[in-house]
């Protein structure tokens, strides 16, 4: 191995992306670009103070039109025993309604477990299901793979919610959420998936901020609400 090119390739993406490859042994390009995705992403749901640091808070998505505290304010007057938050961030529905509810986070410790969706086994399925803003991040294979696991958690007859990004990105390069990848969800997306996975869509439309100035500056996102057949 040429251990030039082995030495300048780990300077160039400690310095692009801040990641150490010295003690890292990868064996292939998508084993690479995997592993940097992963601190990557990793970095933009931390908060650690630095400029490099989360654009992500958990309260951007709080207050909010269709999710966030209004979902509380609604699941307080339905009807059900279970519920799984996937990428569920500081864990925010857990202090509402307790251990009825189950948050899954790879990232964040305040989840009850910290595992990925697609990593997660559950021990039963559940009557809620919550994807806010979790399933946003890769190509159209990884998002598909975590649609179908998402719906596989639920019920049948249990209720899916979703919030998703179309396709709103960073632009500034000297922060780690430049490198991102974010999805590019559609309505025609929401509905192709829908049916593809034996669900039904209650209802589609714009989750937007109103009041937030994060949100009011980076644009409001798709929600949905959908039903396992």
């Amino acid at each position: 191995m040429n251990r030039k090119i082995l030495n300048n390739l780990r300077a160039h993406i400690l310095e692009t992306f801040n990641v150490d490859m010295s003690k890292k042994n990868i064996e292939s390009l998508e084993e690479l670009i995997d592993y940097i995705d992963d601190e990557v992403t990793g970095r933009y749901f931390s908060d650690t103070g630095t400029p490099n640091s989360a654009y992500w808070k958990p309260d951007n998505n709080w207050h909010v039109k269709m999710s966030g505290k209004v979902l509380v304010d609604r699941m307080k007057e339905e009807t059900w025993e279970t519920w799984l938050d996937v990428g569920c961030g500081d864990n925010k529905y857990k202090p509402y309604f307790g251990d009825k509810v189950t948050g899954i986070d790879p990232y964040n410790d305040h989840a009850d477990i910290k595992v990925s969706c697609l990593d997660f086994e559950p021990p039963h399925q559940y009557d809620i299901v919550t994807a806010m803003g979790s399933v946003n991040f890769g190509d159209r294979a990884k998002i598909q793979a975590e649609v179908e696991k998402c719906v596989s958690f639920c019920k049948p007859g249990g209720k899916l919610f979703w919030r998703f990004n179309p396709g709103i990105t960073h632009d500034d390069p000297q922060n780690m959420a430049f490198w991102v990848d974010f999805f590019e969800w559609s309505e025609g997306l929401v509905y192709e998936f829908a049916d593809l996975y034996n669900c039904t869509v209650d209802d589609f439309g714009w989750d937007n901020p109103e009041t937030h100035p994060t949100r009011i500056r980076y644009g409001p996102r798709h929600y949905s609400e959908w039903t396992k057949k």
